[in-house]
């Protein structure tokens, strides 16, 4: 199942959020800076359209696994803050 939480809102028009995804057996995450006028493209790929994420905005982050390294996470969290 996919995956789309917002992280921050950087501007007006742009929010970061965390995507984790799923292909086949393998999952993906990524932090990545999505404008507000593909926001709704979110809903979609986490009710299984394909998309792909790089059409969303800018890829801060990515990697393989359920949930990035404990470094990054806090790396993150620290911009919500």
């Amino acid at each position: 199942m996919n995956y789309a939480k917002k992280i921050s809102e950087i501007s007006n028009s742009e929010s970061v959020y965390f995507l984790r995804l799923k292909d086949e057996n393998t999952y993906y995450w990524h932090y990545i800076k999505v404008p507000k006028i593909k926001e709704s493209l979110l809903k979609k790929l986490e009710q299984g359209s394909e998309i792909d994420v790089a059409t969303l905005g800018h890829i801060l982050e990515s990697g393989y696994g359920f949930l990035p390294s404990d470094e990054v996470i806090k790396k993150y969290e620290a911009v919500t803050q």
